[in-house]
């Protein structure tokens, strides 16, 4: 095929491979920049909140029910974003502070996921009288 073009693109690409894959093709590599971040997953967070509602006696998902987990609950997740966004949700005793700025990364499996997601977002902060504490935007392939 020689006319055939490709262009691939990807900020995890394992250029060597891909260039094994096309020999005697040209491959370009873009350097870009990097920013730190934070990683935090859902049962961490989960934790931090049961911590916290078990203090003020209000009732919190367990965060071992390996069910619900893999069942995500949108309404759930939506709701401990704004909690992140309002700052009441604290890094552990011992951890980095967490800034009180900046970007929360929600990493799913597919787009439709990220689309009940952002209906949920909007949700819950329009619910909470602050329909502009943040903005949602997402980004997966399909776009």
């Amino acid at each position: 095929f020689p006319g055939l073009r490709v262009v691939l693109m990807s900020a995890t690409m394992d250029l060597v491979a891909l260039g094994e894959m096309f020999p005697g093709a040209p491959v370009l590599k873009i350097p870009g920049r990097t920013f730190p971040v934070q990683e935090v997953f859902l049962e961490q967070v989960l934790q931090l909140v049961e911590s916290s509602l078990s203090k003020s006696k209000s009732k919190a998902p367990s965060s071992g029910d390996s069910a619900r987990l893999a069942h995500l609950d949108f309404g759930m997740l939506a709701s401990l974003v704004l909690k992140l966004c309002q700052g009441e949700i604290c890094a552990p005793k011992g951890s980095p502070a967490w800034p009180t700025e900046g970007a929360v990364l929600i990493f799913l499996p597919g787009a439709g996921e990220i689309g009940r997601l952002l209906v949920e977002l909007r949700r819950v902060a329009e619910g909470a009288g602050c329909p502009d504490i943040f903005r949602a935007l997402p980004l997966h392939g399909g776009l």
